[in-house]
């Protein structure tokens, strides 16, 4: 089904996981967690070059004077690039991630969300719109997986995996450990 991986070892466990999953034909909600510099993103990364379509969107650094306005700028920016879309804003997340939802319902695509806290923490807003656009527009996908990633692990336990507005909609939770020597 996928291509060989070249110079990427011991995460063989992880990409059989989300390939099942990717092989299922439906739409995935994907967690993934972990202390930073494990690979979290790699491993999405590595995933994603063996699919169609992947999209990756990556919240701002958390500084002091960093907004949610902010956030939701860097996002419309990264997702006008890798659209190939006229530059857009929006004040609002259910506007910016159904513009994600509808532009990407048309074909097979893998979607990182990565570092989702400092995406999320400025707005209290943000994990209400993603879990509305999740249910009206990306759960209809023909074939879709969307990933969660981040380094700061409490907040996204706290926000999405006990988070009852999520209860049920996660396909796959994994939490990468480092690399044994």
């Amino acid at each position: 089904l996928l291509m060989k991986v070249h110079a990427f070892w011991g995460r063989a466990r992880e990409l059989e996981q989300l390939q099942t999953l990717w092989r299922k034909n439906i739409v995935h909600l994907v967690s993934i967690t972990g202390r930073r510099r494990v690979g979290k993103s790699r491993l999405i990364q590595e995933f994603g070059k063996m699919l169609p379509h992947y999209i990756e969107l990556s919240g701002l650094p958390p500084e002091e004077h960093t907004s949610a306005q902010d956030q939701r700028d860097e996002f419309a920016r990264q997702l006008a690039k890798q659209l190939r879309l006229p530059r857009f804003q929006s004040s609002e997340w259910g506007e910016l991630l159904q513009a994600l939802a509808d532009q990407t319902r048309s074909k097979p695509t893998l979607i990182l969300l990565d570092e989702i806290s400092w995406i999320g923490s400025k707005d209290p807003l943000f994990l209400g719109k993603l879990k509305t656009v999740w249910d009206t527009a990306f759960k209809k996908h023909p074939k879709l997986m969307l990933v969660l990633c981040g380094s700061v692990s409490s907040w996204i336990d706290k926000n999405i995996l006990s988070n009852t507005g999520y209860f049920g909609r996660l396909s796959l939770k994994i939490h990468l450990q480092e690399l044994p020597l």
